[in-house]
């Protein structure tokens, strides 16, 4: 079977939406035990499954908790949705940038136990939204920066 997927994405873990006629979403559930020894990861907007590219639209829980090396997250631009605990426990975590504009959801404690000056990043335009969205989510003495 040929797979179209970077190397980047071979450490992830997605399921696929119900595949009716028209499926579009893929929901991050996990992370293999080669991402957790990553210092980086890239949430990409869409993967590839079988010669097909799904919008990656939700991060489920707990599916990066206990990646303890990771360092710098970026998240892709159609994510709508971190749900509780996805980045629990991720203790050197300092920086996290959302390339996208469409968050509408974050659950509580998506990075507890993540580092106390964890640094969020995001665009201006979404600056005001996202903060409220990650008040609940983030350490107290999180800094939210636009860009």
């Amino acid at each position: 079977m040929k797979t179209n997927v970077k190397k980047d994405e071979r450490c992830l873990k997605v399921g696929v939406l119900g595949c009716g006629i028209i499926c579009q979403a893929a929901h991050l559930i996990g992370c293999t035990s080669a991402a957790k020894q990553k210092k980086s990861i890239t949430i990409p907007a869409k993967i590839c499954v079988q010669d097909i590219y799904y919008d990656v639209t939700m991060i489920d829980c707990e599916a990066f908790k206990g990646c303890k090396k990771l360092r710098e997250l970026r998240i892709g631009k159609y994510v709508k949705q971190i749900r509780y605990g996805a980045f629990q426990g991720d203790s050197k975590l300092r920086r996290v940038t959302f390339r996208g504009s469409r968050l509408n959801n974050v659950g509580d404690a998506a990075f507890r136990g993540t580092f106390a000056r964890l640094r969020f990043v995001m665009p201006k335009a979404v600056k005001d939204k996202y903060q409220k969205l990650l008040k609940t989510a983030s350490p107290k003495k999180a800094v939210y920066q636009g860009e």
